[in-house]
C-alpha cells in the first residue's frame, strides 16, 4: 500500500498529473465539458477534481457498475489497468469496472499485443500531437 492509503496517493500523484495533463490539452474546445469520478465521492475529492480540471463546466460523482455503464451516452471511462495484466481482469467473476469492461466489449483482445497485430508504443508526445493536429484541423474545417 502507498503509505497514507489511497488518499495520499491521489493527492501527491493522480490530481497533479491529472492537473498537468488538463493543461496541456492544446485547445480549449479539445478539453471534455464534464469530468466526474466514479462512485459517490466527497466534496473534499469533486474540490480537488475541479481544481486540476481548471474551467470544467462540472465535477460530479457517477456512481458505481454496472448502473453507470448505460447512463453517460458518449462517455470516456478510464480505468487504472498495470501493464502486466489483461484488461478485463475477471470478466464476469470481477464485478469492478475492470470485470465489466472486460465482459461486455472485445477491449481484452483488442489490447492484447498478440490478438491484435495492429497495437504499438506510442508516448504521450506523439499522441499529444496527434490530437493537436486533429482539433486544428477541426477548427479549419468548422470555418
Amino acid at each position: 500500500l502507498f503509505p497514507g492509503g489511497s488518499g495520499a496517493y491521489v493527492r501527491r500523484y493522480f490530481y497533479p498529473a491529472l492537473g498537468d495533463a488538463w493543461a496541456s490539452l492544446p485547445l480549449a474546445f479539445s478539453r471534455p465539458l464534464r469530468v466526474g469520478l466514479m462512485g459517490h465521492p466527497g466534496v473534499a475529492e469533486l474540490r480537488l477534481l475541479a481544481a486540476a480540471c481548471a474551467g470544467c463546466s462540472a465535477s460530479f460523482g457517477c456512481g458505481l457498475v454496472p448502473a453507470i455503464l448505460g447512463e453517460f451516452e458518449g462517455a470516456l471511462f478510464v480505468n487504472a489497468w498495470d501493464p502486466s495484466s489483461i484488461v478485463g481482469n475477471g470478466n464476469a467473476a470481477d464485478n469492478s469496472l475492470n470485470g465489466h469492461f472486460g465482459r461486455r466489449t472485445a477491449m481484452a483482445f483488442l489490447s492484447f499485443p498478440p490478438t491484435n497485430p495492429h497495437l504499438r508504443v506510442a508516448n504521450a508526445g506523439e499522441i499529444l500531437a496527434a490530437a493537436a493536429a486533429a482539433a486544428t484541423a477541426a477548427a479549419a474545417a468548422a470555418g
